[in-house]
């Protein structure tokens, strides 16, 4: 239900605060391209300025999601986190109002309680955060693979045991795995499984199912400009591809025939 729900709670709408800006950014602790990004600025919309620099700002595969809030609060995971670190690890410094009512900012060298408090440590938990200054690092070609494959045997847990012991040494490459196990042996079962989640995350999920089996092509950001469509999916790795990261995330993308994996596997 979320961490401010209950009695007493507080919501605040925080949507309409949209501002963010690049700048050079010079502390101690760090000098280089950065990005302050309002409570209220969605992953997509922060993206989409980094890019626009040929820059890129780490956060996660939901295009609704607010860098600012409990995403980064509470760490924030990321198809970058295994090159770049978490969310929270990008923060240079928070914007913040406190129980007191107090207008801080929050950096390594100045209220750096609270600043360290908020990187990690829960959505609203310690004040409400108005905007956040993170790195932003140079945007660069990615490269994405799918694996999937049914029938629970013997065989196929060897085989889930095999991915499970390798997968230190495929975060150790710099790579990020997302994987998942569910219940059948259909397309169409896992589909139904997964319906109550298609209804809550939108096109998402089923644009990761529809992906799963097929490859897109070379591409680059200024190809990167068409609604997306199953099947060429970008981010995460959830399809086979070679592109400048912008995750599943960005309102444009192009779509490109499907080969099944086995074939692109084949030409190898």
């Amino acid at each position: 239900m979320g961490k401010s729900t209950g009695a007493g709670a507080l919501a605040l709408w925080t949507h309409h605060i949209k501002d963010q800006s690049s700048l050079d950014y010079i502390s101690a602790t760090y000098t280089g391209k950065a990005m302050k990004i309002g409570a209220g600025v969605q992953a997509s919309e922060a993206q989409e300025a980094a890019n626009a620099q040929g820059l890129v700002v780490v956060e996660g595969d939901c295009p609704t999601v607010g860098i600012a809030g409990g995403y980064t609060q509470g760490g924030g995971t990321s198809p970058l986190g295994s090159k770049f670190g978490l969310a929270a690890d990008q923060v240079l410094e928070w914007e913040v109002v406190t129980g007191k009512g107090e207008l801080l900012t929050a950096t390594p060298r100045q209220n750096s309680d609270l600043y360290w408090a908020l990187a990690g440590g829960g959505g609203g938990t310690y004040g409400v955060v108005l905007s956040v200054t993170v790195k932003l690092h140079p945007n660069m070609p990615t490269a994405g693979a799918t694996l999937s494959f049914m029938e629970p045997s013997d065989a196929y847990w060897d085989i889930l045991q095999a991915f499970l012991l390798n997968l230190p040494a495929v975060l150790d490459a710099g790579a990020t795995a997302f994987w998942q196990v569910l219940p059948g042996n259909t397309w169409s079962f896992e589909e139904d499984c997964c319906d109550p989640l298609y209804e809550f995350n939108g096109f998402l999920w089923r644009a990761a199912l529809d992906s799963a089996s097929t490859v897109a092509g070379n591409l680059t950001m200024n190809e990167y400009e068409a609604d997306i469509t199953p099947p060429a999916i970008f981010g995460g790795g959830y399809s086979d591809s070679t592109s400048v990261y912008v995750g599943m995330i960005a309102a444009n993308s192009v779509d490109v025939p499907p080969r099944p994996i086995c074939a692109s596997l084949a030409d190898e």
